[in-house]
């Protein structure tokens, strides 16, 4: 949530994340010690900050943060996939993490609808990057098929999404997201 979420410098609170590593290895510190300082550390990082951060922001044209894009976007697979009650040791999840994966836009850059930025979290999505080149400019509801074809359960969401794909998907799609995001790094 430091770093991915509120984008802090790669620098922010190192210390404090070193002793606590340093105590972990030789002090053997007990899990309940290590969750209240890894709180303590990111108290002026509230959760709240961190999803407001995101929300209807640039979430793509930022190359340092991209890899933390992907990430945040791996582990909301990883939820969808234990939700869905398939477990975590299967093919599918190995190949999202092993595989380069790249960020599709749903709406097409190219689309540049007005009222929206193309560009935020309930836009895009993590695909092979073969199948997101040859994706590239058609229109989300030409996608869709191709979508439901990657046994990808992010994918397999935005292709069911009832209607024709635009904002208020996108709102609701980045809602949902940030809804797990919160729960998922907060205190």
């Amino acid at each position: 949530r430091i770093y991915g979420m509120i984008r802090e410098d790669p620098r922010t609170a190192v210390d404090d994340y070193i002793r606590l590593a340093w105590d972990v290895i030789n002090k053997k510190t007990i899990p309940v010690k290590i969750r209240s300082r890894i709180r303590k550390i990111g108290k002026d990082y509230p959760v709240e900050d961190a999803v407001k951060n995101l929300r209807d922001e640039d979430c793509y044209w930022d190359v340092n943060w991209r890899e933390s894009l992907k990430y945040i976007m791996r582990r909301y697979e990883e939820y969808l996939t234990k939700e869905a009650g398939i477990g975590t040791a299967n093919e599918r999840l190995e190949k999202i993490w092993l595989e380069e994966m790249s960020i599709e836009h749903i709406t097409p850059q190219s689309e540049k609808p007005s009222g929206y930025n193309v560009h935020r979290l309930g836009n895009l999505m993590l695909l092979p990057p073969g199948l997101n080149f040859g994706l590239k400019d058609k229109p989300p509801e030409e996608k869709f098929s191709e979508y439901r074809k990657t046994g990808l359960l992010t994918a397999l969401e935005v292709a069911s999404t009832k209607g024709k794909w635009g904002l208020k998907a996108i709102e609701e799609r980045e809602e949902k997201i940030l809804k797990w995001a919160a729960k998922e790094w907060g205190d």
